[in-house]
C-alpha cells in the first residue's frame, strides 16, 4: 500500500469523510491505464462536485487500485507525478485532499490492500481516528462498492455515460447511483440530513 497525507487539508474541521476512487471518478479511465500526466483528463463535474463536497464539510481521500505499477506499465516517478499534479490542479480551486492510498500490486499478487478488500479504507479511518458511520465512498466499479460495504461506509456508484450499465449487477447492500460527481454529492447532502 502506498499512502500520502496532506497537512494543508487538515486546517478545517470536517463533518464526514469522502473516499473517492480516482480513475473513472475524478479523471477519465483508460483501458491502457493512465500512465502519464498527459493521459489525465479530469472530468468537468469533478471540480464542482468536490467543491460542493468541501462546502458540506467533507474530508477528501483518494482510494485507488493502481495495478499498472505492479504490471510494469507505470513507473513510480510517473505515478507520483500524476498524483502530485492532480492534487495541485484541485488545490488551484481551493479543494484539498487529506490523504490518498493506492494499491500498486498486480491482481495476481494476492495482496491485502487491493479493492474489494476494505484494508485501504480501514487504514485511513484508523490513522485519522474516524468512524465509518459518517463516511461515503464514490466509485465506479463493483469492487469499490464491495470495499465500501465491507468497511462500513455508504457507497455511491458512479455510472457515467461511458460506463457499462453495472447497476443491474451490484452486490447486495445499500448503494446509491449517480451519473456524475455533482449528483453523487447531492445524494450525500440528502443522506446527511
Amino acid at each position: 500500500m502506498i499512502a500520502w497525507f496532506s497537512q494543508e487539508a487538515r486546517k478545517n474541521k470536517e463533518k464526514f469523510i469522502l473516499f473517492l476512487d480516482r480513475d473513472g471518478v475524478i479523471n477519465r479511465d483508460s483501458p491502457d491505464f493512465v500512465r502519464k500526466w498527459e493521459d489525465v483528463i479530469i472530468y468537468p463535474d469533478a471540480v464542482e462536485g468536490l467543491r460542493r463536497a468541501c462546502g458540506l464539510g467533507a474530508r477528501l481521500v483518494i482510494v485507488s487500485n493502481q495495478s499498472g505499477i505492479g504490471r510494469g506499465y507505470i513507473s513510480f516517478e510517473d505515478f507520483w507525478d500524476i498524483h502530485r499534479k492532480i492534487a495541485e490542479t484541485f488545490a488551484h480551486h481551493n479543494i484539498h485532499f487529506s490523504a490518498a492510498v493506492y494499491c500498486p500490486h498486480h491482481p495476481s499478487d494476492s495482496c491485502l490492500c487491493r479493492k474489494p478488500s476494505p484494508e485501504m479504507i480501514l487504514f485511513i479511518l484508523n490513522v485519522l481516528g474516524l468512524s465509518p458511520d459518517r463516511s461515503f465512498f464514490i466509485g465506479d466499479r463493483i469492487s469499490d462498492m464491495e470495499a465500501a460495504s465491507r468497511a462500513g461506509c455508504r457507497g455511491i456508484m458512479l455510472c457515467r455515460n461511458d460506463s457499462p450499465d453495472i447497476s443491474k449487477i451490484l452486490p447486495k447492500g445499500e448503494y446509491h447511483l449517480a451519473s456524475n460527481l455533482i449528483e453523487a454529492v447531492i445524494n450525500i447532502e440528502k443522506l446527511l440530513r
